[in-house]
């Protein structure tokens, strides 16, 4: 039960901070195909 516990409290914090974590590579990955497109 308390591994349950914790494990609920940071599985709302982990995917907040997953999606702001995303956020940037997602971003990067999002810019490389745009720039390498250009480079081209």
């Amino acid at each position: 039960m308390l591994s349950s516990s914790p494990v609920n409290a940071p599985a709302p914090e982990t995917a907040a901070q997953s999606s702001p974590a995303r956020s940037p590579p997602a971003t990067v990955a999002d810019t490389s195909m745009p720039v390498d497109l250009t480079d081209d």
